[in-house]
């Protein structure tokens, strides 16, 4: 378990470190979101040798390593022209879509869902539309997209409230992890589709209420395995 605790808690650090040394460097900060991405990925890797290879853990990783992937391509995206930057942001997002329906199958295969919670799935969709249709995010020709991965955020968030109540060993680090992954995510999309003042306090805090939350996220979720 330390292992995987302190793959998880660097891979935060390499964000923090970047944040708070290296704001001006986009290629630092790309290798440290690289790096950070990368040791989730190891701390994944770490919690299956700690449980055991079977296809809960077997799954679990390779979402690890979509994610890492996702990331990979989402960074770049800042690197090239405005045609390549919608192609690494289209396939970097399913790659966290993918990802996302991993871990669901992962959830629900170790705790069938209640159907008392099926309503729980609808909440975020439901807000997200709210957000569209006040105009407090305006995706434009992103909507579409934006309200089928507000969709499978809901599954993924009612997969892991399952497990807590469930009272499964993981379901703790679940929950958190999925509460945390839907802040990091709505936050994401405020930052890039809302209103232009939203967009001017990107640089200061994109990091603490985006990347931060996304990476104990995802530590959370390789410890999650360990006891799952």
């Amino acid at each position: 378990m330390i292992p995987v605790i302190v793959c998880g808690a660097l891979s935060v650090a390499a964000v923090l470190v970047r944040q708070l040394f290296f704001k001006s460097g986009k290629l630092i900060g790309f290798g440290c979101k690289v790096l950070a991405s990368f040791l989730f990925c190891i701390a994944g890797l770490f919690a299956v040798l700690e449980r055991g290879i079977d296809p809960q853990s077997a799954l679990m990783l390779a979402a690890f390593f979509l994610a890492f992937a996702g990331d990979i391509l989402l960074a770049l995206a800042g690197f090239v022209d405005e045609k390549s930057n919608t192609f690494f942001s289209a396939v970097g997002g399913a790659a966290f879509l993918i990802g996302h329906i991993m871990y669901i199958v992962v959830f629900l295969s170790a705790e069938p869902l209640k159907p008392y919670l099926i309503p729980v799935f609808l909440i975020l969709p439901a807000a997200y539309a709210v957000l569209v249709k006040k105009k407090l995010i305006n995706p434009g020709k992103n909507t579409l997209p934006v309200m089928i991965y507000s969709a499978v955020l809901g599954a993924m968030a009612t997969s892991v409230v399952n497990l807590a109540v469930s009272g499964n060993g993981g379901g703790i680090f679940a929950l958190i992890a999925g509460i945390l992954f839907v802040l990091s995510d709505t936050a994401l999309f405020i930052f890039n589709f809302g209103s232009e003042r939203v967009k001017e306090l990107r640089g200061k805090w994109f990091v603490y209420c985006v990347f931060i939350p996304y990476y104990i996220a995802q530590g959370l979720f390789a410890l999650c395995l360990v006891y799952l």
